[in-house]
């Protein structure tokens, strides 16, 4: 299998304030981007010794193997050069965390390894759930100092193909969030407060319901004014409402569904096989541009680590066709994506677990076309901004344990 290696950054910067976990007496600086110890009344620091900070859970699909961990952090040292402040770590995986206890990983939340333990244990922490979490113990012995901590690195072994990962994180975007609300009317075969959407319920499209919205008797109550949609069991697919309704009444249900996303290179739909549906089609590569710098983990007992050379940032242009059986859907599928689009959604990465703008280009092409199939098709042009691709490899570099300067004996260095 061929992969790649990539790195999963946690920063403690201002910004990612709202996704990490700050355990007692322990802060966030907003001024220098730092984990720290928190400072009571008097100035001084904590000497607790279980206080923690928590990075956000990551989860990128592609993980074949946790390869290397690099904590960044500064510590203070006494005139004799006695450590004052320290740090210790357990990963975790969203639900458990793990401590290494010299010959596995076992569930534990009393104890902390060091940078060591994590860095030449952390290729047999479990992949089985694609996640992984860094709990960091910051302590110090001395009420007057505190460790800095700036971010803690993970490298790990990918199978991601980026062209790929990118069309499947759209589908995973529109398909969690587009929501569309659609509505059929439903003659009574007998006097019933039930409904079943499987034998009563007949479509002529496929919609895949989610949920009910409201229901209505559509002979009393023309104008639906009066919601008579009790509870709905999404299990068994039958609706109840609020009275017992007689036999030949029309009861209007206005349902909620999942439209299908699917992706295809074809511009013609000669035929459509779920609708109502949105198709990714026409998808372009453009302003690529390298961005942001080479990255590296090393680990700080061997002196030898992996540099990531730095990726190429590509926008993404892609067409969203909206195929439905019938005008309404159609204008209220629109308008549902348009809700998402307002939104200032981000996309993303499945493989990486990385963030992406994902923007909308312009207003839908609303001309009511019919294709040769009798679908109503309408037509948004989107964009995903600064999409990653790290197709530049890596290299092995090596820590500098020693720097010596040679000059004469008189020189100042400052």
């Amino acid at each position: 299998m061929r992969t790649i290696k990539l790195i999963k950054c946690f920063d403690f910067i201002e910004s990612n304030r709202n996704i990490i976990t700050l355990g007692t007496n322990v802060r966030l600086n907003p001024l220098i981007h730092r984990i720290q110890l928190e400072e009571n009344a008097n100035g001084k620091y904590s000497t607790d010794a279980d206080l923690y900070v928590k990075t956000w859970i990551t989860t990128p699909q592609s993980v074949k193997q946790w390869l290397s961990f690099e904590s960044i952090i500064t510590h203070e040292f006494a005139e004799d050069g006695t450590q004052l402040t320290d740090h210790g770590y357990r990963l975790g995986n969203g639900t458990d965390e793990y401590w290494w206890n010299g010959a596995t990983w076992e569930i534990n939340t009393t104890d902390w390894n060091t940078e060591e333990d994590i860095a030449t244990n952390i290729q047999t922490f479990s992949i089985t759930e694609k996640s992984i979490q860094v709990i960091i113990n910051l302590s110090t012995t001395n009420i007057d100092y505190t460790p800095l901590l700036q971010s803690v690195k993970i490298l790990y072994d990918s199978d991601i193909e980026f062209q790929e990962d990118v069309v499947r994180s759209i589908i995973s975007n529109l398909s969690e969030n587009i929501r569309p609300n659609s509505s059929h009317a439903v003659i009574l075969a007998s006097d019933t407060d039930t409904i079943d959407l499987i034998n009563d319920f007949p479509l002529k499209t496929q919609h895949d319901i989610t949920d009910i919205d409201s229901a209505f008797n559509h002979d009393t109550d023309s104008n639906h004014d009066i919601d008579i949609f009790s509870s709905y069991d999404s299990g068994t697919k039958v609706i109840t409402l609020n009275a017992v309704q007689t036999t030949g009444t029309t009861i209007w249900i206005r349902f909620i569904y999942k439209p299908s996303v699917a992706v295809t290179t074809k511009r013609t739909y000669t035929e459509i096989g779920k609708v109502p549906c949105v198709v990714i089609s026409d998808i372009n590569f453009i302003n690529k541009k390298q961005g942001q710098a080479d990255n590296s983990v090393m680990n700080n007992t061997t002196g030898v680590g992996t540099r990531v050379k730095a990726p190429s940032m590509v926008d993404i242009e892609f067409m969203l066709r909206i195929l439905t059986g019938k005008a309404l859907d159609q204008h209220r599928l629109i308008d549902e994506i348009r809700r998402h689009f307002r939104q200032n959604p981000m996309l993303t990465s499945r493989g990486m677990d990385e963030s992406y703008s994902l923007q909308q280009l312009g207003e839908f092409d609303q001309h009511d076309t019919i294709d040769a199939a009798e679908t109503e098709v309408g037509l948004l042009s989107c964009r995903v901004l600064n999409a990653l691709f790290y197709n530049r490899g890596d290299e092995t570099v090596y820590a500098t344990k020693r720097f010596v300067i040679n000059g004469p004996p008189n020189l100042v260095v400052s």
